[in-house]
């Protein structure tokens, strides 16, 4: 099933910025990545740079506050969906960081009370091998 709910998109897009951007820069995994959930989900380039572009002037704090709120107003399949996104991103490089550990643990536990097995049964098993 492809989410087209705009809220859906639009946290996706706002919530990959900011873990992408944890450590500073896009890896060429993060890259492949991207194109992959863009494909999946239905966002084109111009969606995605237009959303990046006005995220450009937000602090991380307000980007984060901004998709979580967006999140919040999908139903609980498509967070379960947009977080096994962030995980899989997370874990491109072979390993999630701190930072991107923290960010995602408080939108699945603290924001949204959803079950990490449930999120690890949506991710991509070998996204190691992007």
């Amino acid at each position: 099933m492809v989410a087209s709910n705009s809220a859906y998109k639009e946290s996706i897009i706002t919530l990959f910025h900011l873990i992408s951007m944890v450590d500073g820069k896009l890896s060429e995994k993060e890259e492949k990545l991207r194109s992959l959930i863009m494909m999946h989900e239905n966002i084109t380039d111009k969606e995605f740079q237009e959303s990046v572009h006005k995220l450009s002037s937000y602090s991380n704090q307000e980007i984060y506050e901004l998709g979580v709120n967006k999140l919040k107003k999908c139903d609980p399949e498509s967070q379960i969906r947009a977080l096994a996104w962030l995980r899989n991103l997370a874990n491109a490089g072979g390993f999630m960081g701190q930072g991107e550990w923290k960010i995602i643990y408080q939108i699945y536990k603290n924001e949204l009370n959803l079950n990490l097995k449930d999120i690890i049964s949506h991710e991509l098993p070998q996204i190691s091998l992007l």
